[in-house]
């Protein structure tokens, strides 16, 4: 459940990384 969270949030990091 933990690691599912953190893959989620590494996502959103790239994400956001590749859009500001």
């Amino acid at each position: 459940m933990e690691a599912q969270a953190t893959a989620a949030w590494n996502d959103t990091l790239a994400w956001f990384k590749d859009n500001v």
